[in-house]
């Protein structure tokens, strides 16, 4: 195709040598623009120009264009430009596509807010900022551009049906869940919109101290074009470290009396899960330091209170692991017999007879809980942030 292309250009120009020479100072743009007169039957009036598909015809240089100045469409794909000044003034652009050009600079879009469709696929695009003012964006792909923390600019992108920030480096999705939440990149079967979203090739990740993919889990499912198709899921999750309290003025006590800290964990299953061999700890470095006893179990749907009292006893039932808890702050971590992590709280402040939890139970969401409920379940209400 780009061949052909060349070599219809290249007749165009033994054919029109000399006749507007001087409209653009890059020739394959000027023969480019001729065509497109020529397509249309406008003769030599740019001003009916409206779409111009410049693809992989070598184009360097944008000069001149800003005479088409009711463009609505452009395609600079596979240019070597470098230059967006000359469409600075396009205000009529509707649809852009830059993929795998030499921009970088993209401050000239700015005040291109009619903007509907943007493509800056395999640029060396940099500063993202000026991509914040095009608010009637309805596609935006960046696959292969670095966008990492930049993902903030999508925050006012309220209009946006489909985007690709494949391999971008992003690795938090927080923007994306908010336009998700005010029904941007989500289908919408009354107007037989279907969104499109990929996200894949991202530094996301899932395990016990962390879910990158939880702003967007409970809108994934309602973007019929998606990828991945379903989202990384936390595999052989047996148990939860559910509620901890690590400052205990005598919201429970143990048998001897004592306002001991506690650590309760959670099963989801509908089986009974032994944790024998397993290990809590309040160390990164040490995830052995108190080892489960034998023979203890966690029923189905049920709870398992332990006191982190530093006595290391098992009387009459009751879990006492040889360490306590700071309340200034400390992780919680459960592992598995083979030391692999299978949960973990991070390191909090927790006032004194307050808990922190999940909400709900084996939940992610994190959360300070006015009314502690040692061995039974976690409830919204009273609760606030961390």
């Amino acid at each position: 195709m780009k061949q052909f292309k060349c070599i219809l250009l290249c007749l165009l120009l033994v054919l029109m040598l000399g006749t507007t020479g001087s409209a653009f100072s890059e020739p394959l743009l000027d023969l480019a623009v001729q065509l497109e007169l020529i397509r249309i039957n406008a003769g030599d009036d740019l001003s009916r120009i409206t779409t111009l598909d410049l693809q992989d015809l070598g184009v360097s240089s944008l000069n001149g264009i800003e005479q088409l100045h009711n463009l609505e469409s452009l395609n600079l794909r596979g240019n070597p430009i470098r230059d967006l000044s000359p469409i600075r003034g396009l205000v009529n652009l509707e649809s852009l596509n830059l993929r795998e050009t030499l921009v970088s600079n993209l401050s000239p879009l700015k005040n291109l807010t009619s903007l509907r469709y943007l493509n800056i696929h395999s640029t060396p695009a940099a500063d993202l900022s000026p991509i914040a003012s095009l608010t009637n964006l309805e596609t935006l792909i960046m696959r292969n551009v670095n966008v990492g923390d930049q993902i903030e600019v999508l925050a006012g992108l309220t209009n946006l049906r489909r985007l690709n920030i494949r391999n971008t480096g992003v690795r938090d999705l927080t923007v994306l869940g908010e336009l998700m939440s005010k029904g941007a990149l989500q289908d919408l079967d009354v107007l037989g919109i279907e969104a499109n979203v990929d996200i894949r090739e991202n530094p996301l990740v899932v395990d016990p101290r962390a879910d990158d993919y939880a702003p967007v889990r409970q809108y994934w499912e309602n973007i019929s074009i998606r990828e991945p198709y379903n989202l990384p899921v936390l595999i052989n999750q047996v148990v939860y470290i559910n509620e901890v309290m690590s400052s205990n003025g005598g919201v429970i006590r143990d048998r001897d009396g004592d306002s001991s800290d506690w650590i309760e964990l959670y099963n989801p299953h509908d089986q009974e899960v032994d944790l024998s061999g397993y290990y809590l700890s309040d160390s990164e470095e040490e995830m052995n330091k108190w080892l489960i006893p034998d023979g203890t179990v966690v029923k189905p749907k049920g709870y398992l209170l332990i006191f982190a009292s530093g006595k290391d006893s098992l009387i009459d039932g009751e879990l006492h692991t040889n360490f306590s808890i700071s309340a200034a702050g400390e992780s919680i971590l459960l592992a598995d017999p083979d030391l692999g992590l299978v949960d973990y709280f991070p390191a909090v402040e927790i006032p004194r007879d307050i808990s922190f939890g999940r909400l709900p139970d084996g939940g992610w969401e994190l959360k300070y809980m006015k009314i502690p409920t040692p061995g039974t379940a976690n409830s919204a209400q009273n609760t606030y942030e961390w």
